[in-house]
């Protein structure tokens, strides 16, 4: 019998309870270096030693982050607290499994679009952990809870309950983690949810796993900026930013019903396909951002989907195209800064039909964009549906602005942007008064 040595910190231990309860969903929320990790894994790790044959996936949103994370670093520390288990499973770093001699698995992978992404959701799952869940969105944990039904006995020889598992440092209150399991209300449609029990919250200091940590660890955190010393050490969710040129509220306020694109078609004037580019395809790269906009009769913008990805030239520029066709779209609007004549033969290689406008961007990302978002203050653009990642984009963005503050370049953003620019600014938007939100009740029944 294989059992394990380390010693959990009082917080790992309510953690445990919590993943033990029927209860199918806990987010372990909190600064860093607080435990979460190695404690979740390890638990993990028991339910396949004693539930054999369960099926047990960890995510990250890409397959290198959790190569170099959780595959090469958390994995080997916990497997060192479970003694000789090393010597009684497979370690297939091809594939980033690990399979155990009852049957059970734990498979580590990157939750990208396109078809690795359906690969990684093919099959019944036992578990899943969504580890730094602020980097998923909502359509990732529903498409995430509909493959948790693959049940197994427990060491009782009754059945276990699936469980979904997240963590993270916490960043916006607008973040559908936030929604659900501090709020307890739908990330959509803002209700309170019906089985509010449902949804456990675990909240660790970076002081619970103190021995663990180097002697200033604690004290480097105290230093952050304040918005970072609020996410990693103090494990805080954070408001919309300062002099945000988007808010959550403005969105919210004018969001619209998602309908098909057949429906949208014949509801609007036009329809553009925006691209903010990308070159490169590594870990370090920008994503390629791609989302679509409308524009009615009335001068009201929606934003229908966001497309975005981190791949080749290639492969964005044939779900480019896709989008174009399927959308019926008028043109594909393009940011040529990065070469115009390869951009323009790319999309045109695919498809030589493809009305492509390829554009320049003189200005800086703030001054693009403040236009845009002015006409979102006047309530002339609407979001069809959710778009989590571009909407966290969004928030982030305030005046004074530049590329790297945050993260990564807002590339849903530049995309979205451009798109409304070709649609609305270049045109100018009705005048004040002339064309309000209040149509929007009329125009799908609410």
């Amino acid at each position: 019998m294989i059992v394990d040595n380390y010693v959990r910190n009082p917080f790992q231990l309510r953690a445990e309870r919590a993943y033990y309860a029927p209860n199918p969903y806990v987010l372990n929320a909190g600064g860093s270096g607080g435990g979460k990790s190695f404690g979740i894994m390890a638990w993990i790790i028991e339910r396949c030693i004693y539930c054999p044959g369960s099926r047990n996936l960890i995510l990250r949103r890409t397959r290198t982050a959790v190569k170099d994370t959780l595959w090469s670093q958390v994995l080997p520390d916990v497997l060192k607290a479970f003694p000789g288990l090393r010597e009684t499973i497979d370690l297939n770093i091809t594939d980033l499994t690990v399979t155990f001699r009852n049957g059970s698995v734990m498979k580590f992978a990157g939750l990208e679009e396109g078809e690795n992404r359906d690969k990684v959701l093919g099959q019944s799952l036992t578990t899943v952990w969504m580890n730094e869940c602020t980097d998923f969105n909502y359509r990732d944990f529903e498409d995430i809870d509909t493959r948790l039904r693959y049940i197994v006995d427990g060491p009782n020889g009754k059945p276990i309950p699936v469980k979904l598992l997240l963590d993270c440092n916490p960043t916006k209150k607008s973040h559908f983690a936030y929604k659900l399991f501090k709020e307890k209300v739908d990330p959509i449609t803002k209700q309170p949810l019906v089985n509010p029990n449902d949804y456990v919250l675990i909240e660790t200091p970076p002081e619970a796993n103190a021995a663990n940590l180097s002697a200033d660890y604690i004290e480097k955190l105290k230093r952050m900026s304040p918005e970072a010393r609020r996410r990693f050490y103090l494990g805080q969710w954070g408001d919309d930013v300062d002099n945000a040129l988007w808010t959550e509220a403005n969105v919210n306020k004018h969001r619209v019903p998602a309908q098909t694109p057949q429906e949208w078609r014949a509801r609007l004037t036009r329809i553009a396909i925006s691209v903010d580019p990308s070159i490169t395809a590594n870990d370090k790269s920008d994503e390629c951002g791609i989302t679509v906009q409308g524009i009615d009769a009335d001068g009201h913008g929606y934003v229908l989907e966001d497309l975005s990805m981190k791949a080749v030239p290639d492969r964005w520029g044939r779900v480019v195209i896709e989008a174009y066709q399927r959308w019926q779209a008028d043109l594909i609007t393009v940011e040529g800064n990065q070469g115009k004549l390869l951009l323009n033969h790319l999309l045109n290689s695919i498809d030589p039909t493809a009305a492509v406008k390829l554009t320049t961007a003189y200005k800086d990302k703030v001054s693009r964009a403040e236009p845009v978002s002015a006409l979102y203050a006047r309530g002339l653009v609407h979001h069809a549906g959710v778009f989590d990642r571009l909407e966290d984009q969004m928030y982030a963005i305030e005046t004074g602005y530049k590329k790297g503050m945050r993260g990564k370049s807002p590339d849903r953003v530049d995309a979205m942007v451009w798109g409304f620019t070709e649609l609305m600014v270049a045109k100018g938007p009705p005048k004040p008064g002339a064309a309000t939100s209040h149509r929007i009740g009329g125009l799908f029944g609410r």
